[in-house]
């Protein structure tokens, strides 16, 4: 015997016991008892103890004399949590009061799982002795679990099945039935009231009854089962419940009845003081005022879930903060620890920051799938023991602010599924241990300083960022810097261009930088490409080509006399070179001037000749640009009556094929490439590769062949020198960044592109000469 504590005049102790159990093979178990000792000195009488008790706590004190006096105590001076009575030889068998779990899977078969501790092999052997004359089995899962199958033959709604099961558990086991649990089988039926008057004996503490169709609850079906904590009733079809079935069952802590279809809530449920949780779910007929009404004297309610019961608003529930309290106004005693507002189709508004005022024990808020679009900034200023708050699968959108108590760190901020894009945007108050951000359309952001802390720089509003399945594309120098502040974050699942300029900063990041933990959905695998020739390889291994971008010129020191001095050298050279070059090629150019004019013949003549182009428009964007080209350019051009025919690569790529290949022979059936310039696709190194073909087709082609949209601004000094040539060279069309239908745009855009293949056919064809046509230029 150790581990003893004093504390008097009890001692507890852990006593290591090694049993030898003799069944059909041998097996040895050991295991950890505890004892409860009330000690009583045997030479002294009652009315001595007390004032003896500093003598006997030195005696206490000492191990061996402790070990001693407690052996030696009289069996009626013990109180055993457990106790044993040796048999014949070596058998041991323990007299146990554990709990034996009920669980009925289907509705006419019954598993048994009895925790029976030591006794395992024995209740096992008893058990095995009660199904040799029924139809059942029984096997042992887990070490501490004996279990009982009973097949379809046995009717459990039956007085023949649980008067030996009775005998067996109550007497014989020394047992009871905890937790029964019964679930519906397709097809089949069962008498719900028989079956619950034949286990009122049992003194069952969890009932969950589940898709079993039961429209009507009685009082009747619960009598006799005060030691009910749990009662689990969902999907049961339940549209009533009388007013006094709770009246027999004040012990109740847990109590579920979603999934049906109520509206009226029993007034029996104000009488179950002890309920902690309640869950009213899925519910879409009930009637929250009266709901609200019948809770106001259930003042121990911890969690009230009403998920999916269209609430509208928040009105409805203030009921709850008057009463719930023992005066109108003394409203900071609500003790609600967490509430689910889910899919209850809310708007919160500026009026409700009293609701949450009211609130200040809240620890988890679940206001997800409401469709909310903004939220007041300081809706849950009072709530400073806020832990989780989820936000999910709302349409909030940038700008997002909250206010989170100054001392307070929320450790869950749940913003997945939302419409946010702009990194910056969003702004706290106060810290978060965890946002997640999954599921946005979250795109590359520029501030280093991004996780800071607005009010002092030293520090991070958050600790671990979920961008998972968002639209980043890479990971620049910035990025990285503002990345390092952070102790972990997930970019599992972002469309990851590795053809861009930024890849090798990105892949320094991953390999060099430890501080922050870099998830790939939850898991340390490397972060993979998406789209372009490298589909699927590790971001971490991709040998990087810097050919189209421009070399970084860092800690460089100019002469001002260089600054000025070298561009006029520069201009000074070029024009004395420009001189002799032509003169040079004096006859070359006026070569050129003739072959210009020849093609200026031969555009003429490819309007009377188109049968082999397949496109109007071969398209060129940027993953980063998909939305506008989808949403916007695609419908309007082939729906419009021009009735363009894009080609799209996602869309009218051959399968199978080489990419590079697939890119020349589209361009090569269309009119015209439409290059949608923007940050992103300068970046990419595949998409100034397609504008290098485009480039090329231009001059080895005798028709006008390039049309380019800046849909974005660019950095004039991030463009590479083939692509700032064009666009000095060449008109190009500037979008505005406003929001709007831009009809000057369009159709300025469709001027550039010229009549649709389309239009010419229509136009050209022998019954339709007469018919007046849209022109995009008017």
């Amino acid at each position: 015997m150790d581990n003893c504590t004093y504390q008097w005049p009890e001692v507890s102790c852990t006593v290591i016991v090694k049993a030898e159990f003799h069944t059909t093979e041998d097996s040895k178990e050991y295991f950890r008892l505890l004892l409860m000792f009330r000690v009583v000195d045997p030479n002294l009488d009652e009315s001595t103890n007390s004032t003896a008790s500093t003598d006997r706590n030195a005696v206490l004190t000492n191990g061996t004399t402790a070990t001693r006096q407690l052996l030696a105590l009289n069996r009626a001076d013990v109180t055993l949590v457990k106790s044993y009575e040796p048999q014949e030889g070596t058998v041991v068998v323990w007299q146990v009061s554990l709990p034996v779990i009920l669980v009925l899977s289907r509705m006419r078969q019954i598993r048994l799982e009895a925790s029976f501790s030591s006794s395992r092999p024995t209740a096992s052997a008893m058990l095995d002795e009660y199904c040799n004359e029924r139809p059942c089995t029984t096997s042992v899962e887990i070490s501490t679990q004996t279990s009982i199958s009973v097949n379809g033959k046995a009717d459990i709604c039956t007085e023949e099945f649980w008067t030996p099961l009775r005998t067996l558990i109550r007497r014989r086991l020394n047992g009871r039935i905890r937790t029964l649990h019964l679930a519906h089988a397709p097809g089949e039926s069962a008498n719900i009231s028989k079956m619950l008057h034949n286990l009122n004996d049992f003194g069952i503490e969890d009932l969950m009854i589940v898709g079993v169709h039961w429209p009507r609850v009685q009082k009747k079906h619960l009598r006799q089962m005060s030691d009910l904590k749990v009662v689990n009733l969902s999907g049961s079809g339940i549209s009533s419940i009388d007013n006094d079935t709770f009246d027999s069952t004040p012990n109740i802590e847990r109590l579920v009845l979603s999934k049906n279809r109520l509206e009226y809530l029993p007034n029996s449920i104000s009488s179950l003081r002890k309920l902690k949780m309640l869950d009213l779910s899925r519910n879409p007929q009930l009637h929250v005022e009266h709901t609200v009404n019948i809770l106001k004297n259930v003042n121990n309610l911890r969690w009230l879930n009403l998920s999916q019961v269209p609430l509208k608003t928040l009105e409805p529930l203030r009921h709850i903060i008057h009463y719930t309290n023992s005066t109108e106004h003394n409203a900071t005693t609500v003790q609600l620890s967490g509430i689910d507002l889910s899919g209850c189709d809310l708007t919160i508004t500026a009026g409700d920051v009293v609701f949450f005022d009211f609130m200040a024990s809240l620890l988890h808020i679940n206001l997800s799938h409401n469709h909310l679009s903004t939220l007041p900034y300081n809706i849950f200023r009072s709530l400073h023991n806020l832990e989780s708050l989820n936000l999910a699968s709302n349409i909030l959108i940038n700008g997002f602010r909250l206010q989170i108590g100054v001392k307070q760190t929320l450790k869950l901020l749940d913003l997945s599924n939302n419409k946010l894009s702009n990194l910056e945007s969003i702004y706290l108050s106060g810290t978060v241990e965890e946002i997640n951000l999954s599921e946005n359309a979250v795109l590359e952001w520029n501030k280093k300083d991004v996780f800071l802390k607005a009010d002092d720089h030293n520090r991070t509003w958050v600790k671990s960022v979920n961008l998972t399945r968002n639209a980043i594309t890479t990971i620049t120098e910035n990025m990285v810097i503002s990345l390092l502040h952070l102790e972990s974050v997930d970019l599992g699942e972002n469309p990851f261009d590795c053809d861009s300029c930024e890849t090798p900063t990105f892949q320094r990041w991953l390999s060099q930088h430890k501080s922050t933990k870099v998830f790939n959905l939850g898991t340390t695998n490397n972060l993979i490409c998406v789209g372009t020739r490298w589909e699927r390889t590790e971001i971490i291994s991709v040998p990087f080509n810097n050919t189209f971008c421009l070399p970084a010129v860092e800690n460089a020191i100019f002469d001002p006399a260089v600054v000025i001095g070298l561009p006029v050298l520069v201009v000074a050279a070029l024009v004395l070179l420009s001189v002799i070059t032509v003169y040079g090629y004096r006859f070359e150019i006026a070569y050129v001037r003739h072959l210009v004019s020849i093609r200026r013949q031969r555009h003429i003549r490819e309007n009377e000749s188109i049968a082999h182009y397949k496109y109007d428009v071969f398209v060129s964007y940027c993953v980063a640009d998909r939305d506008w080209v989808i949403d916007e350019l695609q419908p309007e051009l082939e729906d419009g009556p021009e009735k363009y025919r894009l080609c799209l690569h996602e869309r009218d790529f051959a399968l199978g094929s080489i990419i590079a290949n697939n890119i020349v022979e589209s361009m090569k059936d269309s009119r015209t490439t439409l290059v949608v310039l923007s940050p992103h696709f300068v970046r990419s190194q595949w998409c100034r590769w397609e504008l290098e073909v485009a480039n090329h087709k231009l001059f080895e082609d005798d028709r006008e062949f390039l049309v380019l949209v800046e849909l974005k601004k660019l950095d004039r000094k991030a463009v590479p020198p083939h692509l700032s040539y064009l666009l000095d060279t060449r008109t190009y069309l500037e979008w505005p960044e406003t929001s709007g239908p831009h009809p000057l745009a369009w159709r300025r855009l469709k001027c550039a592109l010229g009549e649709s293949l389309y239009q010419r056919r229509k136009r050209d064809g022998p019954s339709e000469r007469n018919i007046e046509l849209t022109s995009s230029c008017d």
